[in-house]
C-alpha cells in the first residue's frame, strides 16, 4: 500500500500512538505522559518541516505493514529523530543516547536495542548483529522515497526548508551526492516486502530528483 505515503495521515495521532505503546509496555502513567510530551515537543520544533510528528506516525504505519511493529521498533520510531538539528552531524548518536537514557530511567530492557536501531539510521546500512527489527525499521524510515511523485516532491520541499541555512548551490551539490550514493547501492530496502513495495518507485523518484538538481 504505497499509494502515496500520506496514507497514515488519518491514522492514530502521535500522542494516541504513544499512549497505546505506553499501555502495551505497562509504563507508569506519570513518566509515560512526561516522555510522550517531551517527544512531542521535540518533533514540533519550529525548524522541522519533514522530521515532524507526521513522519513518526508514517513510520509506525509502515512498520505495521512490514509486520515489524514490535515494541522495540515502535520505541525506535518515537526516538529516532528526537534530536534533529540540521547544522549538526551527530543527531542520530544524540537521539540514540537520549533513547537509552530515557528508557533506562523507566527500567525498560529494550533500551540498548532501541539505541542500536536509532544509530543504524545514520548511514541506513545494516549493522552486524543488530536487533532483528533493524532491517524493517530502515525500510519504514525510507519508505517516503517510494511515495507517489506529488508526495515525494512535497517531501523534498520540506527537506530543503530544513536546510534553509545552506546556500542553494551547496545544497544541490550535497543533496545530489547523497541521492547518487543511494542509487549506487545494490538495494535500498532490506526486507523482502520492502524491496517488492518500494525499490522500483524509490529509484524512479531519486533519478527524477537528481535531474531536477542538475
Amino acid at each position: 500500500m504505497i499509494e502515496g505515503m500520506d496514507e497514515f495521515v488519518n491514522g492514530p495521532s502521535f500522542m494516541t500512538s504513544w499512549a497505546e505503546l505506553a499501555a502495551e509496555l505497562a509504563l507508569d502513567a506519570e513518566p509515560a505522559n512526561d516522555i510522550g510530551f517531551d517527544l512531542a515537543a521535540c518533533h514540533t520544533e519550529p525548524h522541522r518541516h519533514y522530521h515532524t510528528m507526521e513522519h513518526i506516525t508514517a513510520v509506525l504505519g509502515h512498520l505495521q505493514d512490514l509486520h515489524a511493529a514490535t515494541p522495540i521498533a515502535k520505541l525506535a520510531a518515537f526516538f529516532h529523530d528526537a534530536v534533529y538539528e540540521p547544522t549538526r552531524s551527530d543527531n542520530e548518536a544524540q537521539s540514540a543516547e537520549l533513547a537509552r537514557e530515557v528508557l533506562r530511567a523507566v527500567d525498560r530492557p529494550e533500551a540498548d536495542d532501541v539505541a542500536a536501531i536509532v544509530l543504524a539510521t545514520a548511514k541506513h546500512e545494516l549493522p552486524l548483529n543488530g536487533p532483528r527489527e533493524t532491517a524493517a525499521f530502515l525500510d519504514a524510515d525510507l519508505a517516503i522515497l517510494a511515495a507517489r511523485p506529488d508526495v515525494y516532491d512535497a517531501y523534498t520541499v520540506n527537506v530543503r526548508a530544513e536546510y534553509s541555512h545552506v546556500a542553494e548551490d551547496d545544497f544541490r551539490n550535497g543533496r545530489r551526492a547523497i541521492l547518487e550514493g543511494f542509487l549506487q547501492r545494490d538495494q535500498l530496502f532490506f526486507t523482502t516486502i520492502g524491496q517488492a513495495r518500494f525499490e522500483v518507485a524509490a529509484r524512479a523518484n531519486l533519478r527524477r530528483e537528481i535531474t531536477s538538481l542538475s
